[in-house]
């Protein structure tokens, strides 16, 4: 006949490991450190008309200056 006495810290130490097992994937996806910073993100949407160009940008390009260059449909910003 088994002890039932004798196994019970030894369940209760495999449910505990198990819990700390499932539980790391979890905790792996929280940063280090929170942000308290919530909200959107700094976008500003500039139309067509705004900026005088076409409607479609196909490429973006910033030069050592900083200066960011934006070719466009019609022109080059």
């Amino acid at each position: 006949m088994l002890d039932r006495k004798n196994h019970l810290p030894d369940i209760i130490q495999m449910l505990l490991i198990t819990a700390v097992m499932l539980s790391g994937p979890s905790l792996a996806g929280q940063g280090l450190y929170s942000s308290s910073e919530t909200g959107q993100a700094l976008i500003r949407k500039y139309s067509s008309r705004e900026y005088g160009a076409g409607t479609q940008n196909w490429a973006v390009l910033q030069d050592r200056r900083g200066i960011v260059y934006v070719g466009n449909n019609e022109c080059l910003l």
